[in-house]
């Protein structure tokens, strides 16, 4: 009679063991970043082009840098010329870093995007969040305090930049640049005239033997006149005014050079933020 009694209790405790929940282990919640597809093709076609544009900065200035060292004469000229000298002289090395940081950054950008990393997107978001600041704040001084822009302009293309013309590649080079872009003759407001500062080739004296004397550099010459080629100022400063308007480029360069930034700040400023409208499309999400 007791025997059933056991086999009873021994069932109802393994009905009540089996019938136990058994708690399943909860899933980790991750966090992931979801981007666009629609944002992720053209975030990477843009970065890689910066990319290759970066890498291309970094080689042509550690080209430079190395050409430089067989040129320590023209260093030292260029180096007398203060602030203009000093930036001129070391142009490769700041060359070589606008390269890097350029490569840098797009690479965050590239490489983020490609693989979803979030470090790296945070690094180009900052990195374009600081690129809009540096544009804002060169569009307020070039809008609202445009003396100071004027004051650094004259003070980089200065009168000694033409006196100095001729004696180091890099000077010459420089300013031949400016005024072919730029479409301006002279650093001071005597314009074109300021070229007889420079005594040594283009000052107007008889006792000047150069062949250009009375001249103008080729660079101040109208790409739509007559007079073409190397010889187009040749008698420059022995013309009026309006004579010379119709060969050459009459106007100053820091005057060129200041209208310049007033004209294009705004689309510098716009291509700067382009690159920065993807990023808030991308959007963070958590998933199990």
């Amino acid at each position: 009679m007791s025997r059933p009694h056991k086999d009873e209790g021994g069932a109802s405790s393994r009905s009540s063991r089996l019938s136990a929940p058994v708690s399943s282990p909860q899933p980790e919640t991750t966090i992931l970043l979801d981007v666009n597809p629609v944002v992720r093709c053209p975030l990477l076609l843009l970065n890689l082009l910066l990319w290759i544009v970066g890498a291309f900065f970094m080689l042509a200035g550690a080209l430079f840098l190395v050409e430089s060292w067989e040129f320590e004469e023209d260093e030292r000229i260029l180096e007398n010329l203060d602030f203009p000298g000093t930036l001129l002289s070391h142009l490769e090395v700041l060359l070589f870093s606008f390269g890097l940081a350029l490569f840098t950054v797009s690479s965050c950008g590239c490489v983020g995007a490609l693989r979803e990393n979030t470090f790296l997107l945070n690094m180009y978001s900052h990195a374009l969040t600081l690129l809009i600041l540096v544009n804002f704040v060169l569009g307020v001084l070039v809008f609202f305090v445009p003396g100071s822009i004027t004051v650094v302009i004259r003070t980089t293309l200065s009168e000694r930049l033409e006196v100095q013309y001729r004696d180091a590649p890099d000077i010459e080079n420089l300013v031949n640049a400016v005024q072919h872009y730029l479409k301006c003759c002279g650093m001071t407001h005597r314009n074109f005239r300021d070229w007889e500062n420079n005594i040594s080739y283009f000052h107007c004296n008889l006792s000047n033997p150069s062949h250009e004397r009375c001249s103008v550099p080729p660079s101040c010459c109208r790409t739509d006149s007559s007079y073409t080629g190397i010889f187009c100022g040749r008698d420059v400063l022995n013309l009026s005014d309006h004579e010379a308007w119709f060969r050459v480029h009459t106007g100053s360069c820091p005057d060129a050079a200041n209208r310049f930034l007033k004209e294009h700040v705004m689309i510098m400023a716009a291509s700067a933020s382009s690159p920065s409208s993807c990023w808030p499309s991308s959007t963070w999400s958590r998933t199990p």
